[in-house]
């Protein structure tokens, strides 16, 4: 055997005999104790999830089945129930809902961090088997017109006479 062989046996077996003393037969490792629970959850309550619709953040396990204008069309695994509730905590205003016989409707519905003029109405309905099936339409709140004018003034300001006809065909742009 040559003499780097040796070295390195009488190495390892130095590093054998320190980690052996380090540990005690009798010491057992005790799992660390998290300060919060893993689970939050209650029986029954939704968890949030990834997919979004407009601004609305959906529940663990929703899709977006289609979009038409400003219309979404999803589903979500869970019973109506809680699928509502959960939409509930997506908002920090008073939200209003009209609860029927076969679905729960939100008809002004403000998602928390959203724009101030980004409004929905969220439809909830069952079609009874496992899964909940929501609409999503985007409300937008036309301003009313200016207060003091007639038709005819707005619509003179916009170059428009009275019965829509362009005032100037030279400044159209």
């Amino acid at each position: 055997m040559g003499r780097n062989h040796r070295v390195a046996i009488t190495l390892l077996l130095a590093g054998a005999a320190l980690g052996c003393r380090r540990s005690k037969p009798n010491d057992v490792a005790t799992p660390p104790v998290a300060s919060v629970p893993a689970d939050r959850l209650g029986p029954g309550e939704a968890a949030p999830g990834q997919e979004k619709a407009h601004d609305l953040l959906l529940p663990r396990g929703g899709k977006v089945d289609r979009v038409f204008g400003k219309s979404v069309y999803a589903w979500v695994p869970g019973s109506p129930e809680s699928v509502a509730n959960y939409i509930r905590t997506q908002t920090d205003d008073e939200v209003a809902a009209i609860i029927g016989p076969s679905a729960t409707v939100f008809p002004k519905f403000h998602v928390r961090g959203a724009a101030r003029d980004h409004w929905l109405r969220v439809e909830i309905s069952s079609d009874q088997t496992d899964t909940t099936n929501l609409i999503i339409d985007r409300i937008d709140d036309k301003p009313p017109p200016p207060a003091g004018k007639s038709n005819a003034e707005l619509m003179k300001e916009v170059g428009l006479t009275p019965d829509g006809k362009i005032l100037d065909p030279k400044r159209i742009e």
